[in-house]
């Protein structure tokens, strides 16, 4: 399976938490939505011998696009590559730009997948991450979308914000948890030092929740999400059956996509490369056809770290046969040597030649992983 990913660098704030490439000044859409269409023809090559299942609308916000923006790059994305009869094409939302004729219209389009930017349902936590919108808006959002047809939801939840309390937390689940939603995407809030968090946090404004109260958030999202119908497939990814968000999974299984936009990456396993973390460069690199991105070709050791540390976030864990088969036996005799105390202490189990975390292993996902990791 392969996938294509399109980077649309716009949002109408800077939200405090968020550390992605993005622009609050919206004057180049039009020329980033005209390059993204050409950098698709200069690279339609790169999609011979491949499907691609997917169409990721990601950012940045793309939802500040005209659904005839969105509509023109799904068509040139068909015109110049391979795509499946019945793709999985996402969008990712912020819930102030659905009115009920914007959904309606990205249905027509073609957009069968909304991932909505809820992060709370309290306003004080949305006021707090400079959020655009207010909780009202987003259960408003999302019923709108239910009832013009969108049946493959998506929302996005943040917690260990400073001053959270587990009540609060569990609040806004149990909203989630009452919408007609499908998947549910919820990250514990990190304060990455280039933010107004990570500023915030430098001068003691604001800090991380203790350990033991985040743990006890995720233990009542892993609780709650079973309890009403959704399959944690990933640590921070809970979906109902049939609903796993496919874009997502070539990402944690491995597989092939295509990258385009300002900043997007691409990967065909055996290189990387990525396009400049600039509007203005992109913009005119693809113009001009001159190098608009780096890459780099991945070593078997990379190619085995970034396997362990997607895959074993995942419900499916990583293949040992795998591992041997793209990287060598001495790399698979590795995560096996590695994963013996880990196994022993309850926190990694074997199943054939998977390699799982267990219930309590992911509370330690990020420790795990990085001790399986060859450095």
């Amino acid at each position: 399976m392969a996938g294509i990913y399109i980077h649309i660098p716009f949002c109408r704030k800077n939200c405090y938490y968020c550390d992605f490439y993005f622009s609050v000044s919206l004057a180049q859409k039009d020329d980033i939505v005209g390059a993204i269409k050409q950098e698709m023809q200069l690279r339609a090559d790169e999609g011979e011998g491949q499907v691609f299942e997917t169409i990721y609308f990601g950012g940045g916000t793309p939802s500040v696009l005209t659904v005839a923006q969105i509509r023109s790059i799904i068509i040139t994305a068909k015109t110049h590559f391979p795509i499946s009869q019945r793709p999985e094409i996402t969008l990712e939302a912020n819930p102030e730009d659905l009115s009920r004729d914007y959904l309606a219209q990205l249905k027509n389009a073609g957009i069968d997948r909304l991932s909505i930017g809820i992060q709370s349902f309290d306003n004080d936590d949305l006021t707090l991450m400079n959020r655009s919108h207010v909780a009202g808006r987003s259960l408003e959002a999302v019923n709108q979308a239910h009832d013009v047809g969108f049946h493959n939801i998506n929302i996005d939840l943040i917690y260990g914000l400073p001053e959270m309390s587990l009540a609060q937390w569990e609040q806004n689940l149990v909203k989630a948890l009452q919408m007609p939603v499908q998947h549910i995407s919820a990250y514990h809030l990190t304060i990455e030092p280039n933010t107004i968090f990570g500023h915030w946090a430098k001068k003691g404004k604001i800090k991380s929740p203790a350990d033991e109260l985040s743990n006890s958030m995720f233990q009542r999202l892993i609780d709650l999400t079973a309890e009403n119908g959704y399959i944690q497939y990933e640590i921070s990814n809970f979906g109902k059956p049939d609903f796993f968000s496919k874009h997502n999974l070539i990402y944690w299984k491995g597989d092939s996509y295509l990258g385009f936009g300002p900043s997007a990456h691409s990967y065909n396993q055996q290189e990387r490369r990525w396009n400049i973390r600039s509007i203005n460069r992109y913009i005119n690199l693809v113009q001009s056809g001159d190098q608009f991105f780096e890459k780099e070709m991945l070593d078997k050791q990379t190619r085995y770290n970034e396997y362990i540390m997607t895959g074993l976030r995942t419900q499916w864990g990583c293949n040992l046969s795998e591992i041997q088969e793209k990287c060598g036996y001495q790399l698979r005799r590795y995560a096996e040597i590695e994963s013996k105390k880990f196994i022993q202490s309850g926190h990694l189990l074997q199943e054939g030649k998977h390699l799982k975390l267990t219930g309590a292993g992911r509370f330690i996902a990020d420790y795990i992983i990085s001790n399986l990791m060859k450095v």
